[in-house]
């Protein structure tokens, strides 16, 4: 995966962690966020930690000289040699 700057001064955004897969199991069973989301109410943290480290996985496989994603979650650059 390559690093994007997605940072315009004011706000910046940056990649998901492991850290988030709480918070947005907690998040996603607000009743206004569940009118807007296929995520089930019941979602846990395990679950959604698993399928971001799916997408994390899948992402390597597209790029898998820049990338590599250790069993943590986070998606790591492969360093230069």
């Amino acid at each position: 995966m390559h690093e994007v700057d997605l940072d315009d001064g004011i706000v910046r955004l940056e990649p998901w962690g492991n850290g988030d897969a709480a918070w947005y199991a907690e998040a996603v069973r607000d009743p206004l966020i569940q009118r807007f989301t296929t995520d089930p109410p019941t979602l846990d943290a395990a679950q959604v930690l698993t399928a971001m480290l799916a997408r994390a996985d899948a992402a390597c496989l597209l790029e898998p000289a820049t990338c590599r994603t250790r069993r943590t979650g986070t998606p790591e650059p492969v360093p230069a040699r």
